[in-house]
């Protein structure tokens, strides 16, 4: 599921406007409950040249901390 709305903002139209693609890498959440791994993208805004993973952006994830 999150690999899916990742590939969402990837095909966004509006997203073009905004962001160029980078790369996609791939990241792991640690629960209780075991494992979840998925794929997200890393965008650069073309207004300043900041580096951003949307995905977890969006989702309010923590950077480089596991849940």
């Amino acid at each position: 599921m999150l690999t899916d709305l990742d590939q969402s903002l990837w095909d966004a139209q509006h997203r073009g406007e905004k962001y160029t693609i980078q790369r996609r890498t791939g990241r792991t959440l640690i629960f209780t409950v075991g494992d979840i791994r998925f794929e997200h993208t890393l965008f650069c805004s073309r207004e300043d040249g900041t580096y951003h993973l949307l995905l977890d952006e969006k989702l309010k994830l923590p950077k480089d901390e596991h849940l």
